[in-house]
């Protein structure tokens, strides 16, 4: 041990920060520059300029092939940041598209560190045609592009190249404003297309990949700021008609007229704290989420594109998935209704839960002194219900969620100038008014004695209690980088409690049942070798204890789990005669629960390529042994999973052509005589100047190994069955832009999915803790009971199309038509089982949304 570290602690005394980093003078203007992209104002002779930039990619360290010159002036209400671009040796390359979208194009970049905390940066970025992108680095690495303010960036053509002008408001950014005189870290960057050329003012090498924030420049002398603007609003206002249809699921249909205004309001408490209120806010102009058929016993991760929980994310940041966004306002589960025993009769749904009304959300973000960082988060949802048809025949509201307070804090203090240690908790808590929730009764229809109610999720509680619990998270972390930045250890723990809810609850996926009181344990660690040359590495190590549950406002695949990795790799990012970087890594990974069964171990050995003509190789190579699934069944049992070998190859075309193309590919064989294999690609055709079009087609097989049929229920047995399942998705984007405040984008998903069991056998449930291929190969071929089937047909055709206009600064108007399926709803064949057909098209319900939505943006 004493070895080890001291091995460890020459490392950390080799490992030093690169040379020191160049300096900038802002320069006080006496007058705004006008904001037209054209350097020609007589006060940008006032700033001397820097034209010290080196290439980082793809010559690290060599000469920029050409030449650019920053400079910055400020006033008492924003800083400028003047780009002179000469373009002599290669062609100009210009796409316009919609903001914050990635283009093949000229591209400038600022990057500003205010608070001097070396955690975290604001990002403004303009393209030749003048299309705006912005963003945050959060925890130093983590670039958050949904992220957007409202700031101004033109550009011009000159005789020598082009050149850009950007304004940012001084309300933007976050800074001590009782300081005299400030010095903030800063980069600028260029992008040469053709060259695919990146070039910066504060120079680091490339194997410096830990922290792009440690290692800024520094932009000196500006005194006296004191920031401008203490509040802003923006009003809006919106209406739209709603067309839906009956389907196999549901029976509503009709037409709907509706309208709603809301409100939100941006305070700056202090220069370097905000709070940010939404009152009724509504996203409909947000793309819809992405359909995906699947066929594991985890949850989907969605991104958060909702612009209020995005405006200072950073601030929320924790290793472990504790805040998801998206859980506050989220649509919940179609509740269980009818009388009778605990598996209740299916009943047809009148409609399906909606995302909820979002009453109001408030969140205070920013620092409270040099070193603190604080984020705070509260939301209140309405309650959302499901209107059903009873089998009386009447038809009433079910619920599905109650009205619903989530609540966040977080609070984060830096150290040694790269790390930092924080804490964090969540809460989540429904009120429930006077609800009546039917009786569970016996197989004559008689109450069960003392009497127990059925709560919406299916589990029971008695009569008269609460059927949603609140749910409690808290946990600290802290983080070190060594002063290059190339070693790092981090690590976290967390525990969870749960109050209230039903003293029988429906059990999780591995059979552990969370109920009222249930607490546990969380953590997580690693430590790692990010950058430097040649080798890299890491270790690390994830635990959740039996009973943590966060996924009330969190994101948890799961509990009850223990996970080991490690990766070692070896990369050289030195150009070769056809290569510009290359690499090797081989990674290792092993999971047990915590009863200590094997849940499975991954070895991956893979390399990548970039060749000189810029496009990329990855090969992988992957084996898993034969494993345990503890959440297949869903009651506690364990199946038997066998051994699977494969690989994947990833590829991606020269991306500065008029069509750019990635391909993605992986295969498994499973067992003897099973596979899955997945394939997904992208084209991106850039038709016009200001046209692009992105076609991403999937298809996913996966046949012949032993699947739980969870669709058929019998308390007596389990049933399984070879499992073909096939989804084909094609997702196609088009963003036109008429200018960089006027664009169109359309986005369409069509998906079709089909499941068929065969050679399905069945195994007496018993006292089984674990079920084995030998078991069931072993048993008697069975047919499912009467009436029953597991197999499904699904369809899903979603599109969204949004004319958006920035009127003014910050203000828009957003013209939406959305067209929406609910995908997963079975229905009957119209082609073989285990094909898929058109025809799941023409079923399952649909509805159809046009809305028009009006902003304004008024700022002190």
């Amino acid at each position: 041990m004493s070895a080890l570290l001291i091995t460890f602690a020459t490392l950390l005394a080799l490992d030093q920060p690169p040379a020191p980093l160049p300096h900038l003078t802002a320069v006080r203007t006496p007058a705004a520059p006008r904001i037209d992209g054209r350097l020609d104002d007589d006060v940008w002779k006032l700033s001397p300029g820097s034209g010290d930039f080196r290439q980082q990619i793809p010559f690290d360290g060599a000469a920029p092939s050409e030449r650019t010159v920053v400079r910055v002036l400020y006033d008492d209400s924003a800083i400028y940041v003047g780009f002179d671009c000469e373009q002599i040796h290669t062609p100009l390359v210009a796409h316009l598209t919609r903001r914050d979208r990635d283009s093949e194009s000229e591209w400038v970049w600022v990057t500003i560190d205010s608070r001097n905390d070396g955690q975290s940066a604001f990002v403004f970025a303009v393209n030749l045609s003048g299309t705006l992108a912005d963003a945050q680095i959060i925890d130093q690495t983590t670039f958050s592009w949904e992220w957007d303010e409202n700031w101004e960036g033109k550009t011009a053509r000159t005789t020598t190249g082009w050149s850009a002008e950007i304004r940012i408001p001084l309300r933007v950014l976050r800074f001590d404003s009782s300081l005299p005189v400030q010095s903030w870290g800063f980069q600028a960057s260029r992008f040469i297309a053709q060259r695919q050329e990146q070039d910066l003012w504060a120079y680091t090498p490339r194997d410096m990949t830990g922290s792009p924030v440690a290692f800024l420049g520094r932009l000196d002398d500006l005194k006296a700021l004191k920031g401008a603007g203490r509040l802003e609003l923006l009003p809006f206002g919106l209406g739209d008609v709603r067309r839906q249809d009956s389907g196999s699921g549901t029976l509503g249909n009709g037409l709907k007229l509706q309208g709603s205004a809301g409100l939100d309001v941006k305070w700056h408490v202090a220069q370097d704290l905000t709070l940010n209120a939404a009152f009724n806010p509504d996203f409909a102009q947000v793309e819809a989420d992405q359909v995906i058929l699947n066929l594991t016993n985890f949850e989907t991760f969605l991104p958060e594109k909702r612009p209020f929980f995005l405006e200072g994310i950073d601030a929320f940041s924790f290793p472990l998935s504790v805040f998801y966004s998206r859980r506050i306002g989220a649509a919940p589960l179609a509740p269980t209704v009818g009388t009778g025993t605990s598996q209740q009769d299916t009943v047809p749904l009148v409609s399906v839960p909606l995302p909820a009304t979002i009453y109001g959300a408030a969140k205070l973000v920013g620092r409270l002194g040099p070193h603190w960082t604080l984020g705070a988060l509260s939301a209140l949802t309405g309650s959302n219900a499901a209107t059903v048809v009873a089998q009386d025949g009447t038809v009433r509201n079910e619920l599905a969620a109650p009205t619903t307070a989530f609540n966040v804090l977080r609070l984060k203090r830096e150290f040694l100038g790269t790390g930092h240690a924080g804490v964090i908790g969540t809460s989540t808590t429904p009120f429930e008014g006077n609800e009546h929730y039917p009786l569970e009764t016996d197989m004559q229809g008689v109450p069960t004695v003392p009497p127990t109610q059925i709560c919406p999720s299916g589990g029971t509680t008695a009569a008269g209690d609460r059927c949603f619990h609140s749910a409690y998270v808290g946990g600290v972390d802290a983080l070190w980088r060594s002063p290059s930045s190339q070693y790092v250890a981090s690590g976290a723990l967390i525990g969870s409690y749960i109050q209230g809810g039903p003293t029988t609850p429906a059990p999780e996926a591995d059979g552990t049942v969370i109920g009222p009181g249930s607490s546990a344990p969380g953590g997580w660690a690693r430590i790692a070798k990010d950058g430097g040359k040649h080798w890299l590495w890491s270790a690390e190590y994830t635990g959740a204890g039996r009973k943590l549950q966060y996924n009330d406002l969190g994101f948890m695949q799961r509990q009850n789990v223990q996970q080991i990795k490690g990766s070692l790799g070896l990369r050289t990012l030195d150009p070769g005669s056809f290569t510009l970087e290359k690499g090797v890594e081989l990674d290792v990974s092993d999971n047990r629960n915590f009863s200590g069964l094997d849940l499975g171990q991954l070895y991956e050995l893979n390399g990548h390529l970039r060749l000189r003509n810029f496009s990329t190789i990855l090969l992988a190579a992957d084996f898993g042994p034969a494993r345990y699934d503890d959440r297949e069944i869903g009651t506690g049992t364990a199946l038997e999973r066998a051994r699977y070998w494969g690989g994947r190859v990833e590829l991606a075309t020269d991306p500065r052509g008029a069509f750019a193309a990635t391909l993605a590919e992986q295969t498994q064989f499973v067992g003897w005589g099973a596979f899955t294999t997945g394939l997904q690609a992208n084209l991106t055709v850039h038709a016009l100047r200001q046209l692009d079009i992105e076609f991403l087609p999937q298809l996913s097989w996966a046949q012949g190994e032993y699947r739980y049929t969870w669709q058929v229920t019998d308390p007596d047995n389990y049933f399984f069955g070879k499992l073909t399942a096939k989804s084909l998705s094609a997702t196609l984007r088009a963003t036109y832009s008429f200018t960089p405040q006027l664009t169109l984008q359309a986005y369409m998903q069509a998906l079709l999915a089909s499941g068929h069991y065969d050679d399905t056998r069945q195994i007496a449930r018993g006292t089984l803790s674990q079920v084995t291929l030998a078991d069931i190969a072993g048993a008697a071929p069975e047919v499912f009971p009467a009436g029953t089937t597991p197999d499904f047909e699904d369809a899903a055709l979603n599109v969204n199309v949004v004319f958006r206009w920035e009127y003014r600064l910050g203000s828009t108007v957003y013209l939406v038509y959305t067209h929406s399926q609910i995908p997963t709803v079975p229905i009957s064949y119209f082609s073989p089982p285990g094909d898929l057909s058109i025809h799941s098209f023409a079923h399952g319900g649909s509805s159809d949304v046009v809305l028009l939505k009006l902003s304004y943006w008024w700022a002190s």
